[in-house]
């Protein structure tokens, strides 16, 4: 990082910040949009990163999916992108997102991965190929709408692009019916095929030039240009590498031979002669392999973990590439709500506590280290009334080797042992209600205890097969989530004073999570599937054996999913939906940098947690009141469009 700053302070005159310099990514990028003097980086961690090349830093981190960002292209006229995302899990999607607004236009959902996407000329269509199936659809660019699934001869698709006026759009098929590649033209008014030409096989990275007219790409037999009105050759440098790596310019296009280090600029004459009008050597660390570069003025290019590398284009001389600035903040990991305090606990296993009205914050803060606690969980104050303020249990779900811990939010740390709720399983989950505490291992056991009357023996236990959460719902039952094998339901409410329980039919292949909110409904999370799909689906449950409502529905199998309410209403988060507030109609949440993992509903505002860190307040109403984040020895409190920052000591 030293010497990340170093390059940085020497090539800018005013320096930024360090909190004003946001994020790169965390693992590799997959795609850049070079836009003026903004770069448009996206990653496999599901961001998009805006840099600034007059800064030479990153300027805004954005989390636009929990999955991993295939591919990116920019709409010709607005500040608008289309990505390709899925994950491993077979959550397959496109999204078009207006970046400058941070706000998704649509999100179309998919078996099976698109393999290329391309805005049209004036960017009303979106032109994709391999989307659940087909080899060519055409999409509405402002809603999503599937405008055709079109026919055409069997062979992938791996490149489109329109003319100006948008009545007829290229194909290339790297390999048809005939193991040859194929040009197609099509009339999208009747997307009836007009023509059709037999093209060179299996070239990659494709790029169109000089108005249509050329088409560039690379396959075994080097890099070739093609007449897009033939498809034959035209011109071909042979011992141009596979591996090597294109990017259009007006009326040519940029060569990267990773092999040699070359970047070279190309155009063609009159008859397709290749024309070399710029050769340049790139200098860079040998530890570093280029994956993507973009070039528009200058040139930029992709490293290993995230780094984006700098050159100017100054023909004939060596370019060695410099780093681009970037600082991440440190990550907040878990946090917890007690009556005037918040705990967090960080990503180096650190615990700080802040007053829980955002107005309060102020002045120093402590991180205290821990022993590789990942979780804390707010309980009621303990009997003996010795210590007032307000009371933690710190906890991990690794290992058995660190037991439970209570602590205070005035950083004492109480010498009760909570060794006896850890013993040969891990634990999974820890809730309390009023004085009772329900600690669930890994081995689907289930302990109650009562901290009033205190006892190191449960006074309830209870367990079962395949559980994987568990909390209270009042003060008769406890709601576990669990596993719909061997005929069990995924729902089974246990009355922890008498032993009975109620199992809740549902269709589902397992309960995944539950949560109880002062209004006094049971909310539980499912994930279903059928032949086509996964679906993770959202009830209000009673003791009564009966889902009551369905409140929502996500497609595929939600990661950070988590519910709160406050003040009568219930907020959701859910995968890549953000957080939405559910009363008469859905209400998105205003958002932070990352995606919210974490939601706490308190008396009359939410608490949310990102992905990046970030602790938000957010009215009721959805509308951001304050953001706090930290980095390496200070605190950031953004509110009212104003910033206060102090230290971490």
């Amino acid at each position: 990082m030293k010497k990340i700053l170093l390059l940085f302070l020497f090539f800018i005159s005013l320096p930024l910040f360090s909190f004003d310099i946001a994020g790169g990514h965390r693992g590799n990028i997959t795609a850049l949009i070079h836009n003026g003097d903004n770069v448009i980086s996206a990653g496999e961690d599901g961001f998009i990163v805006i840099w600034s090349t007059s800064q030479r830093a990153a300027m805004e981190r954005f989390q636009l999916t929990t999955n991993s960002i295939r591919s990116m292209v920019k709409h010709p006229s607005k500040d608008e992108i289309c990505i390709i995302e899925s994950d491993d899990m077979g959550n397959n999607s496109i999204s078009a997102w207006d970046y400058k607004a941070k706000e998704k236009l649509f999100s179309v959902h998919g078996s099976e991965p698109a393999s290329f996407i391309n805005y049209s000329a004036n960017g009303n269509y979106i032109i994709t190929a391999g989307f659940d199936g087909p080899h060519f659809t055409l999409l509405d660019s402002s809603r999503g709408s599937i405008f055709s699934f079109v026919d055409i001869p069997a062979g992938s698709v791996s490149f489109g692009i329109t003319g100006r006026a948008e009545q007829n759009i290229l194909l290339y098929q790297g390999e048809n019916e005939d193991f040859e590649g194929q040009i197609l033209y099509m009339d999208l008014k009747s997307l009836s095929i007009t023509g059709r030409f037999r093209a060179p096989a299996n070239l990659s990275n494709m790029v169109v030039f000089g108005n249509n007219r050329f088409l560039a790409g690379i396959n075994s037999d080097g890099l070739l240009v093609v007449d897009a009105a033939t498809g034959l050759v035209l011109d071909s440098i042979p011992d141009m590498e596979r591996s090597a790596l294109i990017y259009p310019v007006n009326d040519g296009f940029f060569c990267l031979s990773r092999k040699n280090n070359i970047l070279y600029g190309f155009t063609v004459d009159r008859r397709g002669t290749i024309v070399t009008r710029q050769k340049l050597s790139i200098l860079f660390d040998e530890e570093e392999t280029i994956s993507v570069f973009a070039v528009n003025g200058t040139a930029v290019f992709t490293g290993e973990n995230g780094n984006l590398f700098m050159a100017g284009l100054t023909s004939g001389q060596q370019s060695r590439l410099f780093q681009m600035a970037h600082n991440f903040q440190t990550r907040i990991t878990e946090i917890a709500a007690n009556n005037t305090s918040i705990a967090f606990l960080t990503e180096n296993s650190e615990l700080c506590f802040l007053p829980l009205d955002y107005r309060l914050i102020k002045g120093g803060f402590s991180l205290e280290k821990t022993s590789g606690y990942t979780r804390i969980t707010a309980i009621a104050p303990l009997s003996d009334g010795i210590n007032k303020a307000d009371t933690y249990i710190l906890w991990q779900s690794a290992n058995t080797h660190f037991p439970p811990e209570i602590v205070y939010s005035d950083l004492q740390v109480d010498e009760l042992s909570l060794k006896f709720m850890i013993d040969r399983y891990p634990l999974r989950s820890i809730s309390s209600k009023d004085d009772n505490i329900l600690v669930l291992d890994s081995a689907g056991r289930l302990f109650v205890y009562n901290f009033k009357n205190f006892s190191t023996k449960p006074f309830f236990t209870f367990s079962s097969v395949g559980v994987i959460d568990a909390e209270f719902v009042n003060d008769n039952y406890f709601l576990l989530c669990r596993s719909a094998i061997s005929g069990n339901s995924p729902f089974l409410f246990v009355n922890y004073k008498t032993g009975e329980t109620v199992p809740v039919s549902f269709p589902a292949q397992a309960g995944i999570f539950t949560y109880t909110g002062k209004s006094g409904k049971t909310y539980a999370a499912a994930v279903t599937q059928n032949t086509d799909s996964v679906k993770t689906v959202i009830s209000t449950l009673s003791t009564n054996r009966t889902v009551t409502e369905t409140l929502f529905e996500y497609p595929g199998e939600a990661v950070n999913l988590s519910i709160a309410e406050s003040a009568g209403k219930t907020a959701i988060a859910a995968g890549s939906e953000g957080t939405k507030i559910y009363a008469q109609n859905a209400i998105s949440f205003e958002r932070t940098q990352g995606l919210p993992v974490k939601l706490l509903g308190c008396e009359d505002f939410f608490l949310s947690l990102d992905s990046e860190g970030n602790i938000s307040w957010h009215e009721t109403s959805g509308k951001l009141l304050a953001v706090f984040r930290i980095y390496k020895d200070r605190w950031v409190l953004k509110t009212d469009g104003k910033i206060f920052d102090g230290i971490l000591e």
